[in-house]
């Protein structure tokens, strides 16, 4: 009896279907990686700071401090709004989401909690705000350039960018959960993860005389 088409379950399956089924998992280690960049980024803050020092070059980076000072202004406003918003986006995505479900199929809850772009646009939410906080921990009092420690300088830029990202990924994010209220991409969706599911079943060994006759063929385009 041939063993050909036999296919082994993989070890890790069943830990990434449960983190797929979860929506922690990604916001976790976004915590984490943006706690590493901010630490990341305040030393080379730092460092600036140091080499301006020693270079005696005060009245750039006196220019510094005004742009943080400018830029805490931003910071302070992503803060402030940036938990609001998060509240606002998915609380009314939640609703969405269970009138779907009512409408069409239960199965919209678990094409929303597996969706890579949900988790992604949470993710990088949470990081923004957790960011901000962290930069704004990290202003001083002081500004007189012979005795600043730290100019939140790069920092600063790094929430920039999350925030250019979050604005990008609230477009995608809202296109994604509009197709979900839509016919046609919940079915496809949900034809494409079963015959996703029936290949990775593992199949034992069988010969060709156990193929019984043709009872039903399954047209899928």
């Amino acid at each position: 009896m041939s063993d050909r088409g036999y296919r082994r379950p993989r070890p890790l399956s069943p830990l990434r279907e449960h983190l797929h089924d979860t929506f922690w998992f990604a916001p976790t280690m976004g915590f984490v990686s943006v706690f590493v960049l901010w630490l990341i980024a305040a030393e080379l803050d730092d460092e600036i700071v140091s080499l301006f020092q020693r270079e005696e070059a005060y009245d750039e980076l006196a220019e510094l401090i005004s742009f943080s000072q400018d830029a805490k202004t931003i910071v302070t406003t992503i803060s402030s709004a940036m938990m609001t918003f998060i509240g606002v986006v998915f609380s009314i995505s939640l609703v969405a989401v269970q009138m779907a479900s009512g409408q069409l199929t239960p199965r919209v809850v678990r094409i929303f909690v597996r969706s890579r772009i949900s988790k992604l646009t949470m993710t990088v939410f949470l990081a923004t705000f957790l960011l901000s906080l962290l930069v704004l921990s990290s202003y001083e009092s002081e500004t007189d350039p012979r005795r600043v420690v730290s100019v939140p300088l790069v920092q600063s830029l790094l929430i920039l960018v999350l925030v250019g990202m979050s604005l990008l990924l609230f477009v995608v994010y809202v296109s994604a959960t509009l197709r979900l209220m839509q016919v046609g991409p919940v079915v496809d969706r949900i034809a494409r993860d079963s015959f996703r599911v029936l290949g990775r079943m593992p199949r034992g060994p069988r010969g060709d005389d156990e193929v019984g006759p043709e009872t039903a063929r399954v047209v899928y385009e």
